[in-house]
């Protein structure tokens, strides 16, 4: 019988486990960063499949006006496409109700314009006539002028909301403490009766501005105040950067206030979106204040 013995030593042992070890551990490391690697780049993939495409709608309706509301879509998937041409077909409803409203505002404050100058003009023809000087006709003389002056600006105020360019208007140099103290005393007929106070605090301001479009959000803002605060104080303030008409809101004037001020804060609202102004309507515990930003 034959035997064969091998004799192993204690370095040699240890050196083979340390080389199989490093061994693994090189395995196990580039396996990782094969992996990770793999995870980035699948995530790269991925974004540009998914992220991408939204972020392209996102841009997309931003950039949405009516000079390429028809221009066609393709966003890779069939969902994005249908979401996109359910934004546009909504987008192209709102501006034909848009169109609707402007063609409307246009023809009805053309139309207007016609019996109101026929109004304006017999009431100039009673007063030569002498009809103002008689008591018996003087008190409605005045209420006759006073409705036909406030239809005239309404109609004026309809007409620039539906101007369908307002940024290309001359500005001119505006006093504005003489413009507001102006309108305080063309409305001042509206406090007439009434248990309320004007507190005027205007500063010496001006600046180039489009005057008769700022004339007629001063006008409103004011004529508004006067027309729906039947007790209490309304403060008038000019400053260097705004003006503001801050009134009372009890319970004796009617809760008009609550209501926004009948038709001329929301008109001009719309116009002073057009011109890119800034207007901040609130409402307190007691006082409704407007404030249009002179910047």
């Amino acid at each position: 019988m034959l035997y064969f013995v091998l004799e192993i030593s204690d370095d040699f042992a240890s050196s083979n486990i340390d080389r199989m070890f490093r061994w693994r551990m090189y395995f196990l490391v580039i396996s990782g960063v094969a992996i990770f690697v793999g995870m980035v780049g699948m995530s790269f993939f991925l974004f540009r499949r998914i992220v991408l495409p939204v972020e392209g709608i996102s841009r997309w309706a931003g950039e949405l006006d009516k000079d390429n509301l028809d221009a066609p879509v393709d966003f890779t998937y069939r969902e994005l496409n249908e979401l996109a041409f359910l934004f546009r077909d909504t987008l192209r409803r709102q501006m034909a109700g848009i169109e609707r409203e402007q063609t409307f505002l246009r023809n009805a404050s053309h139309e207007l314009r016609t019996p109101v100058a026929v109004l304006q003009n017999s009431l100039e023809l009673l007063e030569r006539l002498g009809a103002d000087d008689d008591s018996r006709f003087k008190t409605s003389m005045g209420r006759m002028n006073n409705a036909v002056t406030n239809m005239r600006n309404l109609i004026t105020t309809l007409l620039w909301v539906s101007r369908e360019q307002s940024d290309q208007l001359e500005s001119n140099h505006v006093e504005i403490e003489r413009l507001v103290s102006s309108i305080i005393e063309e409305n001042a007929y509206l406090l007439k009766g009434k248990g309320n106070r004007v507190q005027q605090d205007l500063a010496s301001v001006s600046l180039d501005a489009p005057e008769t479009p700022l004339r007629i959000v001063l006008n409103n803002i004011i004529r508004n105040a006067f027309q729906y605060t039947f007790s209490g104080v309304i403060h008038i303030r000019l400053t260097e950067s705004e003006f503001s008409v801050v009134n009372d809101t009890h319970a004796e004037n009617g809760g008009r206030a609550h209501k926004g001020h009948g038709v001329g804060l929301m008109l001009i609202s719309q116009l002073v979106d057009k011109l890119g102004w800034d207007l901040f309507i609130e409402e307190q515990e007691k006082l409704f204040s407007v404030r249009l930003s002179l910047k």
